[in-house]
């Protein structure tokens, strides 16, 4: 949960990433949004955009043009790992 929030530019200790994230799955919170199929690289793989233009690479293949929703698992420096909700 820390590395999601500092991919967004949000520092925090460990002990408030661990309270943030009880409080938000708390409440139903579990990071899913909507994004849209734009590109392919190099090996095939699929990126999608996020409404706020966050990359999110699924290691599935998808058509370009549509809409997923995406669960993000996981942080890089430059972009967000996810999975696609069924």
């Amino acid at each position: 949960m820390k590395a999601y929030f500092e991919a967004y530019g949000c520092a925090m200790n460990a002990g408030e990433s661990r309270e943030l994230e009880a409080r938000m799955l708390s409440i139903g919170w579990d990071r899913a949004s909507s994004a849209e199929a734009t590109e392919h690289v190099k090996d095939g793989t699929p990126v999608l955009r996020t409404d706020e233009y966050r990359e999110v690479v699924v290691s599935e293949t998808l058509g370009l043009g549509a809409y997923y929703e995406v669960r993000v698992d996981d942080t890089t420096p430059t972009y967000l790992l996810g999975t696609r909700r069924r």
